[in-house]
């Protein structure tokens, strides 16, 4: 969704993903610029090549972040709504998960100097924080946009509540093209 959000606002889109069907799919069905499949080409050398960002949106973290916050122009912005890359590091470090924040955050920008010599403006957002200022507008904007065709969805069902922690792992494991969805029941 961010990524037709952000064409529909008329911006050029890079994007990564770890498939080259995801890969495809992108370019083809939703219209990016560049997509490039992160495990076959390095952040590093599409990003030099297509950027500099003005604008980054990260739910990776790690080198991946690195990569964006070596592009960025001055004065980007960065967005963080996760950090999948780091979920698995309190069994890696052996860190309680009350510790694990600072620790990602020094595992995540190993290049953390370029922030303040671009003066990037990096924000985290949890969407539950914008609900009473922006579910409405969503509301009335988003839906029509997907009634349109002008943004397009796709789901990956899984049926059986049995089968919803295998969902959840091959969520985690890139096996999804679309929003991964567990049909507990086929009732109305």
């Amino acid at each position: 969704m961010v990524v037709q959000l952000a064409k529909i606002a008329g911006l050029k889109v890079i994007a990564s993903t770890g498939s080259d069907e995801k890969v495809n799919y992108l370019l083809k069905e939703i219209g990016v610029d560049v997509a490039f499949n992160y495990k076959t080409t390095s952040v590093d050398s599409a990003l030099a090549k297509e950027g500099p960002i003005d604008l980054y949106w990260d739910n990776v973290g790690g080198q991946t972040l690195e990569a964006a916050v070596e592009h960025c122009k001055v004065n980007a912005k960065i967005i963080v709504c996760g950090y999948i890359s780091e979920y698995n590091n309190e069994q890696q470090y052996g860190i309680k998960p009350e510790t694990i924040y600072v620790l990602i955050t020094l595992a995540a920008i190993k290049n953390f100097h370029w922030i303040f010599k671009k003066r990037l403006q990096i924000h985290g957002l949890l969407t539950p924080d914008h609900f009473t200022k922006w579910l409405n507008k969503f509301m009335e904007e988003v839906p029509p946009l997907v009634v349109q065709g002008k943004i397009k969805t796709k789901e990956d069902l899984v049926y059986g509540l049995d089968n919803a922690a295998q969902a959840f792992v091959d969520l985690l494991q890139g096996k999804n093209l679309g929003k991964t969805v567990v049909v507990v029941s086929e009732d109305d």
